[in-house]
């Protein structure tokens, strides 16, 4: 995995996964996103994540969105409560310091 980041981690290495919803896009304005400690089992489910504070390029950002989408994300970061998030009220959003992206292979 390469780093899509510039800044010092801080907080717990995480796996964040969206949660599959066969009828809604990704992602959707609710808890929908599985937060595991690595090497751990407990799961807390967050309602966003936030990769733009990490200094990582938009092309970088973007493919770190992608990534979770699809399967997965590697990332340090601290839970934040975000008041009024949307119709449901509070939300928690996973605001990384670092996300690690999968390397492609060159051919």
């Amino acid at each position: 995995m390469a780093p899509g980041h510039r800044r010092r981690a801080q907080g717990p290495v995480l796996r964040i996964e969206g949660q599959r919803h066969p009828l809604h896009h990704f992602p959707l304005l609710c808890f929908n996103i599985d937060e595991r400690v690595l090497n751990r089992r407990k799961v807390r489910t967050v309602s966003g994540v936030d990769l733009n504070g990490v200094g990582a390029s938009q092309q970088d950002i973007d493919a770190g969105f992608n990534a979770l989408a699809n399967s997965e994300l590697i990332a340090t970061g601290r839970n934040k409560r975000q008041r009024r998030a949307g119709p449901a009220g509070t939300g928690v959003t996973m605001v990384a310091s670092q996300f690690f992206l999968p390397v492609t292979p060159e051919r």
